[in-house]
């Protein structure tokens, strides 16, 4: 697969569809900071439903993981000592 090239019409078309975006969004009262801020807001609102709703398992995790991962920790450098 060729790589990318990124020819000045490319960055042109890029530059003029930011244009658009921005004066659309800016007629609709919006600013790169309320914009940025509402994304960081719904990604926090997001983890928190996570957390909320899967939260009771996270003491079951930490249990099985004080088990399995010395086991996997141990198979693996047990077959890296194999293969040698």
């Amino acid at each position: 697969m060729a790589a990318q090239r990124f020819s000045f019409g490319w960055i042109f078309k890029i530059a003029l569809w930011c244009l658009i975006v921005g004066v659309a969004l800016s007629a609709l009262g919006v600013t790169p900071g309320d914009f940025w801020n509402s994304l960081w807001d719904a990604a926090n609102r997001v983890y928190a439903w996570g957390v909320s709703a899967f939260g009771w398992a996270w003491d079951y995790v930490l249990i099985g993981a004080a088990i399995v991962l010395p086991i996997v920790i141990v198979r693996y450098v047990w077959l890296s000592l194999k293969r040698r």
